[in-house]
């Protein structure tokens, strides 16, 4: 990948260049092009859902929600670096083997979640749910190896943390920036967890 490309990845370009795709971006419109797709990089995957609060929560079917996503990704032979469920919004960063893959992977996902969490609330309350459950359709980037996917591989760990109870915002991110200096100056090893969480 040439200099320019890899430049193009940056967080700074995260919405507006060629390697994003859903969410927000459609504004309700059809799509006029592909959702990009490399199989020789990572792809970080949101799925936002302004109705999962209080018993429509993804956090209260966590467990399920993992099972799911890895029975799909051993489906597709599709490699999970990290998965983060924040209750309202779940974020994955993924690498598949083909775009047929990874196409597949995001539509049985996104399908089962959202027939998961809309099965449970109906047989609880008997309920009849009209609209979708996603605000729209999944948003993916591609992310470029080395400091780009670091801080990708962060940014879901700390959404992860902020999602526990009791765990405010800026208390959470208090603690990486702690974390982060306390590498950086060598006062704490890295371990292979905190590298994995996205830790330089």
């Amino acid at each position: 990948m040439s200099r320019k490309q890899q430049i193009a990845l940056l967080p700074g370009t995260w919405a507006k260049d060629r390697f994003s795709f859903g969410g927000s971006l459609l504004k309700g419109s059809h799509p006029k092009k592909a959702r990009p797709f490399s199989r020789k990089l990572p792809i970080h995957i949101v799925l936002k859902s302004s109705r999962a609060t209080g018993r429509l929560s993804l956090l209260r079917h966590s467990s399920a929600i993992a099972r799911l996503i890895a029975s799909q990704a051993d489906r597709r032979l599709i490699k999970v670096f990290a998965v983060s469920n924040a209750g309202n919004h779940l974020h994955l960063l993924i690498q598949a083997p083909t775009r047929e893959a990874f196409q597949g992977f995001i539509r049985g996902l996104s399908a089962r979640i959202s027939q998961l969490v809309m099965g449970k609330a109906k047989e609880q309350k008997r309920e009849k749910f009209e609209s979708a459950f996603w605000d729209a359709r999944p948003f993916s980037k591609i992310v470029s190896w080395g400091p780009q996917l670091r801080n990708v591989r962060r940014y879901l760990s700390l959404n992860s943390t902020e999602s526990l109870p009791g765990m405010s915002r800026g208390f959470t991110r208090n603690v990486f920036q702690q974390i982060q200096e306390a590498l950086r100056l060598g006062m704490m090893p890295r371990s292979d967890s905190l590298v994995a969480a996205g830790f330089s």
